[in-house]
């Protein structure tokens, strides 16, 4: 059974002696730090591959990095591709060039004209600039060619060698709530928005979700199982935005793309962080397949959630943000929790969290083995 089939299983909600896993460090400082280097392997896919099968990992991104003008940013990219969610460094469709590098940074700027400054160590992403600041900047979006096929090449390539390979592709497109913030529009102003300016947020959030849909169907297109995208909703206070809110502008698109996805076979991935329950039952209506991460800091709790909609939706639930100072004896404590309360009935991957770069090699190789233990992969 490969991995690939894993997922497949769980999405079915088929319990199984293999759990799925998916290993994600943090950020590029932690994956920097902890994953082996293959300087021998020259091709990207094989290396990929190979970290693939370090971590146990079954969902690998296969958004192209050739869009990237920094060699830094493709490089990044390629090593954070074999975690669920690459989009730290720019994942998706947009093309980006690169302003300045320094030892400490790198500034790119998306074909759109938002600015990102990428701190190297530690690795922080920094907004400095956003395009839009009223209704006219929208021609600045607008004029993107969604449908150029330069932007997908080698995709088609990249998804036949995974599938081979035993694993589950994805490909990112962008938010249709939080995406607005990380490239478009300063998030304060978009919130206020949504309140008092809604005729115009709501052309921003049409046009840009248009975008997102047509770069979803190339995608799927090319054979790709699975559209990644990174809404965070809330926080661990609650909602960042009310149901209403959420209904109004965000549930059209969501449900949109999940019935694109499912007329190609393809499933359909959300990421979003924060205490989104009360968004769950809505999230179930727009036909969301996979929903990550889950974490019980958030009081997103893994045994309430399944009980409640474990058999719609399946859930890459995380252990924990942090396992710093945590013994062998919690970390396996901590890794069985997790497993015996979401694997009954399926409709769950476990997601490995809290890999920061403040621990030790030690403590990460013995977290990660003893999750691939437990999880029947090894």
């Amino acid at each position: 059974m490969t991995n690939r089939d894993l997922i497949y299983r769980a999405l079915n909600h088929q319990e199984t002696d293999i759990v799925p896993i998916e290993v994600e460090f943090l950020d590029l400082t932690a994956f920097r730090m902890f994953m082996p280097n293959y300087p021998e392997i020259s091709d990207w896919r094989q290396a990929s591959a190979e970290r693939m099968s370090f971590l146990g990992n079954a969902i690998i991104d296969v958004t192209p990095h050739h869009l990237h003008e920094s060699k830094w940013v493709q490089e990044a990219h390629n090593l954070m591709r074999v975690q669920s969610s690459p989009s730290n460094v720019g994942a998706g469709y947009l093309r980006t060039k690169e302003i300045e590098n320094t030892d400490d940074f790198v500034v790119i700027e998306f074909e759109t004209g938002s600015r990102w400054k990428l701190h190297k160590n530690p690795f922080i992403r920094e907004y400095i600039s956003y395009p839009v600041e009223e209704e006219s900047d929208l021609e600045k979006i607008s004029s993107v060619d969604v449908n150029d096929p330069q932007r997908y090449k080698g995709v088609e390539e990249s998804v036949t060698f995974f599938k081979k390979k035993g694993y589950f592709t994805s490909a990112e497109i962008y938010g249709f709530f939080s995406g607005v913030w990380y490239r478009y529009y300063y998030v304060v102003d978009f919130l206020i928005g949504l309140l008092d300016n809604k005729g115009f947020i709501k052309k921003m959030v049409d046009l840009l979700g248009a975008m997102n849909l047509q770069a979803a169907e190339n995608y799927l297109k090319l054979g790709v199982d699975s559209i990644f995208f990174a809404d965070d909703l809330g926080d661990r206070n609650g909602p960042l935005i009310s149901p209403d809110t959420y209904r109004e502008f965000f549930f059209p698109w969501h449900r949109r793309l999940a019935a694109l996805c499912h007329s190609y076979g393809a499933i359909c991935h959300m990421h979003s962080h924060g205490n989104i329950n009360k968004f769950l039952p809505l999230l179930v209506d727009a036909g969301i397949d996979i929903l990550n991460p889950l974490d019980p800091e958030d009081s997103m709790y893994l045994a309430e959630l399944k009980q409640k909609y474990g058999k719609e939706m399946t859930f890459l639930a995380t252990t924990r943000r942090s396992i710093l100072g945590m013994d062998r004896k919690s970390l396996d404590e901590l890794i069985r929790e997790r497993i015996t309360t979401g694997k009954k009935g399926g409709g769950f991957i476990l997601h490995l969290g809290g890999i920061t770069s403040h621990l030790d090699r030690e403590t990460v190789y013995l977290y990660i083995e003893l999750s691939k233990k437990l999880c029947g992969i090894v």
